[in-house]
């Protein structure tokens, strides 16, 4: 409890750092999954500085499952990077996030690398590892009597692709893939791999008004007694202050 003290601490002295410090965003968004017709929303505060550091602040809920029903907490979540300008084009961007639940915390190091290759497109891909900082169970392929205890560690790689339509309409796909680090552990689809499916499209009504939409395909992994196709579906608004 006392850890979790701390980082709640150190949670809102960043959120006051970054209001106080510059103007900042508030990422607001609701989200759907069809296979396991789970209800989640989030709330999304960060700050990019003109020093080139940017931190954010996020905080996950679980809204309930077939209905909206419910309104706990799901997850809390701080990151933190750094803006490298390798040329006019191309930045490499070195950060981290920490995590923190019921479960435990975690920490998962990244490193991003964007590049603005026409004048309305841009690439980025990032290769980000996963760590926990407690152990996990699972029954998967052992004996009814048995459980086995891991990290259950993970990496993810993704790819994004944006293109800009005029100046205020933005259309970015994103391909991720995950992979456990233990094989022991597997996802909802039963294999030690998932991928997903994602597309963005986001209008600027005004320019501290960006509203958008998500639609993204996570496969049959709504859980594994369950091999529903599991669509997640966005909407979402960031507000700039």
């Amino acid at each position: 409890m006392q850890a979790n003290h701390k980082k709640l601490v150190l949670a809102a002295t960043l959120l006051t750092v970054t209001a106080a410090a510059h103007a900042f965003d508030v990422d607001v968004r609701g989200e759907y999954r069809t296979g396991s017709e789970a209800w989640r929303s989030r709330i999304k505060v960060g700050n990019q500085w003109q020093n080139n550091f940017g931190a954010s602040l996020e905080a996950g809920m679980f809204n309930g499952k077939g209905s909206l029903n419910e309104f706990k907490s799901d997850y809390n979540e701080i990151e933190a990077w750094y803006l490298y300008k390798t040329g006019p084009d191309l930045t490499v961007i070195p950060g981290g996030f920490l995590t923190w639940s019921s479960a435990g915390s975690a920490i998962k190091p990244y490193v991003r690398v964007n590049w603005s290759f026409a004048p309305t497109w841009r690439a980025d891909v990032r290769a980000r590892y996963d760590h926990n900082n407690y152990d996990v169970g699972t029954n998967w392929h052992m004996p009814a009597d048995q459980t086995y205890y891991g990290r259950n560690d993970q990496w993810q790689f993704d790819f994004w692709l944006t293109k800009w339509i005029g100046d205020k309409t933005a259309i970015e796909y994103n391909y991720a893939w995950n992979r456990k680090d233990d094989n022991q552990f597997v996802y909802n689809n039963g294999r030690n791999w998932q991928y997903l499916n994602n597309l963005k499209v986001s209008y600027a009504v005004q320019p501290n008004l960006i509203p958008y939409a998500e639609v993204g395909y996570l496969g049959k992994v709504a859980s594994l007694a369950n091999d529903d196709n599991e669509w997640r579906l966005r909407i979402g608004s960031v507000l700039r202050f």
